[in-house]
């Protein structure tokens, strides 16, 4: 950001301050270097850009905003208008620093990238700041964003839901989170907090998986042609009292998140296929959204095929994108979450290209494979599992992981949840609650 080069130039120009026109001095400075100086953090010019220089605005895919800057120019602020997306929105604070969308997307935002090189100079040149900030749309739903944090609000949790065909996520929500527009008087609170109120759970964060695999080993499988008979041993099951039967089924039994069936199929396709479908559905990958991510954790080769299956880790936005792979048809979409920005006066520009999608199942095992885990009362498929912990003082999760079912004729959903502790009625009900709100008209 401040390299040894620009840096030596610099005290080059201080150094031999008298021997230039002051205007030459006032170039360097106000042109070449501006830019350079204003995304330090520690430069107080920032602070004084932020106050004099309109951000531009963070808005969701229907341009609802969700973080805006309010004020005259001069006493300008930054206003957090759903606090509750604080760890993905993120901050701007002349003292703190910036954090999320608001730091990966700052160039935008700040302006100082997206106009046009000449307008940029001549704003540096007429009042020593960059043009206007542009406004950035993003990919998430407001609407159900907000009935998803509702839903959390209280628990250590987080929740992506993500368009199954073309990557956009939809829902991207982390429990607990901050106020960012109270940040100074709750910084010390916050720092100390045990809660991790700044992490975010959704893709900064990796769990256990435990018997969350099923659905990918039910496909892997299918697509083997090699199911096999429903094991007597199903091992632990977590059906929750919504749905409280003996799973007779491997359907049920997958859905209701029967350990002793997922580790079944995974002997049955045995270790060396159940790496490959991970690799191939995404679980370790680094996925880039501009936000930090950190990939999931695979269990070192040589182990066995239930201990490979049943043990990886992941966070809860690679766990949805893998789910994609079975929405929509077999295929794994590459994850978006800004989609473009606006110069004034004109229309969207597009901020990313979509990728084609990558083949992990084929669309018959992608189709039986929702068929079986498909709920009864609603246009979706699932499986919840709590993974329990081996330790009495650990913790215990649950998962939700699931989608729209083929008979839902709009854009096909994947979902994964996640909750700290041991609350598959919780977990049931949020994940069908938030695909049910996203498909309303």
């Amino acid at each position: 950001m401040n390299s040894p080069i620009a840096q030596s130039a610099d005290k080059h120009i201080f150094n031999t301050y008298a021997r230039y026109p002051l205007a030459l001095v006032n170039g360097w400075w106000s042109v070449y270097r501006a830019p350079t100086l204003l995304v330090r953090t520690d430069n107080a010019r920032r602070a004084i850009a932020d106050r004099s220089v309109l951000r531009g605005a963070l808005l969701d895919r229907n341009e609802q905003p969700l973080s805006m800057t309010t004020g005259q120019p001069g006493s300008f602020q930054r206003q957090s208008l759903h606090p509750a997306l604080s760890p993905i929105l993120g901050y701007n604070h002349p003292i703190y620093g910036q954090s999320g969308l608001e730091a990966s997307l700052d160039p935008s935002l700040r302006g100082t990238q997206g106009h046009s090189a000449w307008r940029t100079a001549w704003e540096h040149l007429r009042t020593g700041f960059s043009p206007p900030g542009l406004d950035v749309r993003l990919s998430l739903d407001l609407t159900t964003q907000a009935a998803a944090d509702a839903l959390l609000d209280g628990q250590k949790a987080a929740l992506v839901l993500i368009n199954a065909e073309n990557g956009e996520i939809l829902v991207m929500s982390s429990h607990p989170n901050f106020n960012p527009n109270t940040l100074e008087a709750d910084w010390e609170r916050l720092m100390l907090s045990k809660d991790a109120p700044f992490l975010n759970r959704a893709a900064q964060a990796v769990y256990p998986l435990g018997a969350a695999a099923a659905p990918f080993l039910l496909a892997g499988t299918v697509d083997a042609a090699q199911l096999p008979a429903l094991p007597e041993d199903l091992g632990s099951c977590t059906p929750g009292s919504e749905s409280a039967v003996v799973p007779a089924t491997w359907g049920e039994a997958l859905a209701a998140g029967c350990s002793g069936a997922a580790a079944a199929l995974a002997r049955t396709l045995g270790s060396e296929t159940v790496q490959a479908i991970y690799e191939e559905a995404g679980f370790f990958a680094l996925h880039p959204i501009l936000l930090p991510v950190k990939a999931g954790l695979p269990v070192p080769a040589g182990g066995s095929a239930e201990a490979i299956a049943l043990n990886a880790s992941l966070s809860p936005l690679n766990l949805a994108v893998a789910a994609a792979s079975i929405s929509a048809q077999g295929t794994r979409p590459q994850p978006l979450l800004a989609l473009g920005l606006r110069l004034p006066g004109e229309a969207w520009q597009s901020f990313t290209s979509y990728q084609p999608g990558e083949a992990v199942f084929s669309p018959r095992a992608a189709q039986d494979t929702m068929r079986l885990l498909a709920d009864p009362f609603h246009l979706a498929w699932h499986t919840v599992a709590v993974i329990l912990p081996e330790e009495a003082d650990q913790t215990a999760y649950t998962w939700f992981v699931g989608g729209s079912s083929p008979g839902w004729q709009g854009s096909p959903l994947a979902l994964a949840l996640v909750i700290e502790g041991n609350q598959p009625d919780l977990a049931l009900r949020t994940g069908l609650q938030v695909l049910q709100t996203a498909m309303q008209p």
